[in-house]
């Protein structure tokens, strides 16, 4: 382990001699500088994965609830069923190789503060000042999608010509400014990633296409036109798919667009990056923009920024499908599409598993404390 130094993120033993800030690769500084403290007391090669995925699993349902409770949903059935939804997302579970990424319920948390800002009530506005800095701490993927989530409370209120919308604003300001001199002051820093934008983005088959799907997924082949898409990997799960299309079809609600507009059109503007400028469905390229702006290199894998979208799909299809009469058939169809998720991502828990023991808790090699030099690092860098 690296000693202490300034900025405290840098170390050497990445891309040696020139060193690497570790905000850059998919650490997780939120974890590793309090373990830092007592590096002293831990055994040689101790690694945090572990705790750290069982807070991820823990804290996704109850992220859940608690976005679903501020929509305005507060019954118990609608809570049960959102609870074994999140935890079922085909893209959680997925994750689990890069634990940092595996903080979904952040993005669950500031769709809950959304949701609590725009109703008025009192505490929401003041989320972000904690949230969106944690979020840089844990990986600054998940920054990037808090912040588009948080900005769109404001947004909604400002098109909506409520007075609210102002203080809203201010905090998700200040909140930026501190996750500013945060990152500034820890050394974060950009990076030249390796293929740059547009490479590992998202297809537009992704989210329906049932790969590792217990009961669609045998010979399903993967979606990829460009060779890095799996970092878009999307699938919704086939209980999820099935209670959107119950929700569109017994209840459309088009005012819910114009109640809603900042939402939606953060929704839009991170499905339009998660895509890219370069365009595929399955394997055909529907059209290319080029002349980029430069700095969206940064977000080489921005496939991944779809994943606020999905969960606001998922809160959505679960108050529509709650509200319909009769009660008890709604609440079976919950019950029973929450299940079916369940049993669709039988196969992605079974890798999981796999993975977790032989990776992490019977490891087959030994941790090196050797540096690393600038062709070892690129591969931990997203």
């Amino acid at each position: 382990m690296d000693g202490w130094h300034w900025p405290l993120l840098q170390t050497t033993m990445l891309d040696w001699p020139h060193g690497l800030s570790i905000a850059m690769t998919h650490s997780n500084p939120l974890v590793s500088l309090p373990l830092k403290l007592f590096s002293f007391m831990l055994p040689a090669g101790f690694s945090a994965i572990l705790l750290w995925l069982a807070f991820c699993y823990l804290a996704q349902p109850v992220a859940a609830v608690f976005a679903l409770r501020s929509a305005g949903e507060t019954r118990l059935v609608p809570a049960i069923a959102i609870a074994l939804f999140a935890v079922s997302m085909p893209t959680l579970l997925f994750r689990h190789a890069h634990g940092a990424l595996s903080a979904h319920f952040l993005i669950l948390v500031a769709l809950g503060g959304y949701f609590w800002t725009t109703a008025g009530r009192r505490g929401g506005v003041a989320l972000p000042l904690v949230l969106l800095p944690v979020s840089l701490l844990v990986h600054r993927y998940l920054a990037a999608m808090v912040l588009a989530v948080l900005l769109a409370a404001p947004t909604t209120l400002a098109l909506h010509r409520d007075r609210r919308w102002r203080a809203a604003a201010v905090m998700v300001l200040a909140s930026l400014a501190i996750t500013s001199v945060l990152a500034a002051s820890l050394g974060y820093g950009a990076v030249n990633p390796p293929g740059g934008f547009g490479e590992a983005s998202m297809n537009l088959a992704s989210p329906f296409q049932p790969m590792f799907s217990y009961f669609l997924g045998d010979g399903v082949r993967f979606a990829d036109g460009t060779g890095h898409q799996i970092e878009g990997y999307q699938y919704l799960g086939l209980g999820l798919l099935i209670l959107l299309t119950l929700a569109i079809v017994l209840r459309p609600r088009l005012a819910a667009i114009r109640q809603y507009a900042g939402i939606m059109l953060a929704g839009l503007a991170l499905t339009a990056l998660a895509v890219s400028n370069a365009v595929y469905f399955d394997h055909y390229r529907l059209g290319t923009l080029r002349h980029m702006p430069a700095f969206l290199n940064q977000l080489r894998s921005s496939g991944r920024l779809f994943w606020p979208v999905a969960y606001l799909l998922l809160v959505a299809g679960v108050v529509v499908v709650a509200r319909l009469r009769p009660r008890p058939v709604a609440y079976a169809t919950l019950l029973a599409t929450a299940l079916l998720q369940v049993a669709d991502a039988a196969n992605l828990r079974r890798d999981l598993s796999r993975d977790l023991v032989a990776t992490w808790w019977r490891p087959r090699h030994r941790w090196s404390t050797r540096p690393c030099s600038s062709d070892c690092w690129r591969a931990t860098v997203a």
